[in-house]
């Protein structure tokens, strides 16, 4: 009885879960993925500016309590009013309709009353009566680019 041999060597493989991974690492390294969001719209979207032309200090017993600045498109007749605090933060608007609406955080502005501008921007601002009073636009912070 004769003995045979083989000339050829063992070979030796790497473990399934070590090829497993080359393999994986290999497929993931040749995909790239890429993503891109802009609202809805966007692409259709007129931005209208409209700068400030008149302003007034609300005033109640006595003490300027706010302001009152008017923007209004150029070449047309489209504006609106703009109701601040003292500290020059917007608090509301009041369209060219006379209605007022009031800024809630973190929700929809709430329209609180139809009527002159005085009587919206009196209960935007919580008062129950004051005037007017003429104030030049340089005089204001944070109106027509001005942020002193």
């Amino acid at each position: 009885m004769q003995q045979q041999y083989s000339l050829r060597r063992p070979v030796r493989t790497a473990p399934r879960s070590a090829r497993l991974l080359v393999v994986g690492l290999a497929l993931a390294a040749g995909c790239t993925t890429t993503y891109e969001s802009a609202p809805p719209g966007v692409d259709g979207a007129i931005i209208h500016q409209a700068p400030a032309t008149d302003a007034w200090h609300i005033v109640v017993d006595g003490v300027a309590a706010g302001v009152l600045v008017r923007f209004e498109e150029p070449d047309t007749a489209r504006f609106l009013y703009s109701v601040r605090n003292e500290h020059n933060q917007d608090l509301g608007l009041i369209d060219a309709d006379g209605r007022a609406f009031r800024f809630r955080p973190h929700g929809e502005p709430e329209w609180i009353s139809t009527g002159t501008v005085l009587e919206g921007a009196l209960e935007i601002l919580g008062a129950s009566a004051g005037e007017l009073a003429p104030v030049p636009l340089t005089e204001l912070r944070g109106v027509s680019g001005d942020e002193r």
